[in-house]
């Protein structure tokens, strides 16, 4: 997809945003951060135990008294007929008049208890139903308050995560100056450098050693340049050696010993004579030339020493009757003649290197790339020379030293020097990215600080990144890097769409009930003589409360989108940007080989422990709204102190209630 030159300013603009080191982008599901209201909800309190067992006695008492209502009542008018009988007859009139007074002490006695036991019994009866009417009142307040707070709760939070990035930067930690980097293609480490070069170049100069021959920082060039910062692209083609500035700035023994290290680095373990023999004949040419030294009156001093003609006339007659005559004997000329003719193989292809050259300037931005027309030992040689060219760059002084080295193409370079190189990076400050095609026997033992792998071509490759990471660490891929780098089309046309959606809805209900029943019941044998009858009673008293309360909340959020670009060559891209669902995979051998092209596994120590995480870096994540240039904090989803809630006042006087009742808790609101 062709990118609009506003949309491409914008992504310059986050790119070159100021920041650490930024590796990529890591995908988080941000809802899992999101914190749960805290606390329970309020249930009904219970009723007052001393009141409820008051109501119990009394309904026991008042069926004791219409007991001896009944039983005495019969006792009490039987007498007081008898003595009503007695006396309208006439006869035992002191006995009918006891009769009937005892007849009427007795029907008012059994009379009083009887009406005190139901004033007793009626009057707790409505204290228990004023007491579940409270009750049910403090109930629906503190629920009101719960919901209230669960709902405010629930807004802040909703609020909270819809202010935080699905995607956040990854960077290394705090003191990590080192990467190594295996596996991948020239796409991915061309976008891996676009997003990790532009953020070494917030912090200082940058200088990036290109030995692929597949240009991969040409892109970071071309945003480099967009956005204003100086830079400059040497490209090492025989066309261009002559307005290189590589060799400029250097002394004649620090030349000497550069040249000298070029040509024996892809062989360490060449004979120290051998490197002695060039070194000294080396300096024996240097010295002859006086103040005048190039790399290519070097190589023509070398051929005087080998008696070749100089059909260039670059030495003046009295150099070369000085080289010929004064440098070396004829006899060591003779003991060193295979020294002579390396070192003229090896330079010879190179001797234009500088010719030309101007003083350098300082830029921001140096890239220094491997043409593709130095093949086989001179090609060998010139990488040398670049690599061994840098170090000495950043071992100068920190006026000239850059902040930050990359090397891209770390393979064709000995272990030995690369070890030079680190240590040289190491004690001078320098941030060290080392980009390697293949994961070597040595690669791992090379590696020193944090390490990536991207996608690895062969199994024995994958299983030694999968036993360095660990087999039993997973990581997770997002679905928008899974999509881009699966499957490519291509149509005639371009064509851009994209839709999102999201909802919320919410559902509540709550009912509750609180109920009492006293029941008594007697039975009486009518036929029975007075004083023996058969008597049953029972008494019982019940309480019921209950309660129900049903709440529903959904969430819905979606987002899709769709890019389609044409080109002339026909070759077919498809981009669909989705951030709803992740892919999580084990580390398996398998799985290195299989990596999309724009996603690594980073490998940090951290806390004495290892850490495995999941580095995406297309550059169309910049397009998305939930892309954050920051790293997510340590632990984004660590709960918050539970907010406080409002105290129950009286009837919205504000007044704070006593506890006057067992169920009464100002303080501790959700205390069941």
């Amino acid at each position: 997809m062709a990118v609009q030159p506003q949309e491409a300013a914008i992504r310059r603009h986050r790119l070159f945003y100021p920041r650490p080191p930024q590796l990529g982008w890591e995908f988080r599901d941000r809802w899992r951060s999101y914190r749960p209201f805290p606390h329970p909800e309020p249930t009904p309190p219970p009723m007052p135990a001393a009141l409820l067992e008051r109501q119990r006695r009394a309904a026991l008492v008042l069926l004791d008294r219409r007991e001896d209502a009944k039983r005495w009542g019969l006792s009490s008018g039987g007498c007081l007929v008898l003595g009503l009988v007695f006396s309208w007859s006439g006869t035992a009139g002191a006995v009918a008049r006891l009769l009937v007074v005892l007849g009427l002490v007795g029907t008012s006695i059994v009379g009083v208890r009887l009406l005190i036991a139901r004033w007793t019994n009626s009057s707790l009866d409505g204290r228990v139903a004023t007491a579940g009417q409270q009750v049910h009142a403090d109930h629906e307040r503190r629920l009101a308050a719960w919901q209230a707070a669960k709902w405010a709760h629930e807004r802040a939070e909703q609020q909270r995560v819809n202010a935080l990035a699905d995607y956040s930067a990854v960077c290394l930690s705090a003191g990590c100056h080192r990467l190594d980097l295996f596996g991948g293609s020239p796409d991915s480490w061309s976008a891996f450098l676009v997003v990790h070069g532009t953020s070494l170049l917030t912090a200082g100069p940058l200088v990036v050693v290109d030995l692929t021959r597949a240009g991969v920082c040409h892109e970071l060039a071309v945003e480099a340049g967009a956005a204003g910062v100086s830079t400059d692209v040497q490209v090492f083609r025989p066309a261009q050696l002559p307005v290189s500035d590589l060799l400029l700035g250097f002394e004649p023994e620090e030349l000497v010993d550069l040249l000298v290290e070029a040509v024996h680095g892809r062989d360490p373990g060449a004979a120290r004579h051998e490197r002695l023999a060039d070194r000294r004949t080396l300096k024996a040419v240097v010295s002859a030339l006086g103040d005048d030294v190039s790399l290519k009156r070097i190589v023509a001093g070398l051929r005087v020493l080998a008696n070749e003609p100089d059909h260039e006339l670059i030495l003046l007659p009295g150099e070369r009757t000085r080289i010929a005559d004064e440098v070396m004997s004829v006899e060591n000329r003779q003991r060193a003649g295979a020294g002579i003719a390396r070192l003229i193989d090896h330079l010879e292809p190179l001797e234009d290197l500088g010719a030309q050259a101007a003083g350098g300037r300082a830029v921001r931005l140096d890239c220094l790339v491997l043409g593709d027309a130095h093949t086989g030992s001179p090609g060998e040689t010139l990488a040398e020379l670049l690599v061994r060219a840098v170090s000495h760059r950043v071992s100068r002084s920190a006026s000239g030293r850059p902040t930050s080295l990359v090397l891209a193409g770390a393979d064709r370079l000995h272990l030995d020097h690369l070890e030079q190189l680190a240590t040289t990076c190491r004690r001078s400050g320098v941030h060290l990215v080392l980009l390697f095609e293949h994961l070597r026997d040595a690669g791992t033992a090379l590696a020193g600080g944090a390490v990536g792998f991207m996608r690895l071509k062969g199994h024995r490759e994958a299983q030694a990144a999968a036993d360095h990471v660990g087999k039993d660490h997973r990581f997770l891929v997002s679905q928008f890097t899974r999509t881009l780098g699966g499957s490519r089309t291509m149509t005639t046309g371009e064509s851009e769409g994209w839709s999102s959606s999201s909802g919320v809805s919410a559902t509540e209900g709550t009912s509750w009930s609180t109920g009492s029943n006293t029941g008594i019941s007697h039975t009486t044998q009518e036929n029975a003589p007075l004083g023996r009858g058969t008597t049953t009673r029972s008494a019982g008293s019940s309480r019921t409360t209950g309660g129900s309360r049903s709440t529903t909340t959904s969430r819905t959020t979606g987002r899709s989108g769709s890019v389609s670009r044409s080109e002339a060559d026909g070759e077919n891209w498809s981009d669909a940007a989705s951030v709803q669902r992740v892919h999580e995979h084990v580390v398996d051998p398998t799985e290195f080989q299989r990596l999309d092209d724009h996603l690594m596994l980073l490998v940090e120590h951290r806390g004495g422990r290892r850490e495995v995480r999941s580095v995406e870096f297309p550059l169309e994540l910049l397009d998305l709204p939930r892309v954050a240039m920051t790293p997510f904090p340590d632990h984004p989803g660590l709960p918050l102190p539970a907010p406080a809630l409002p105290l129950l006042t009286d009837g919205g006087t504000g007044a704070h209630r006593g506890a006057a009742h067992p169920y009464d808790d100002p303080e501790g609101v959700f205390r069941a």
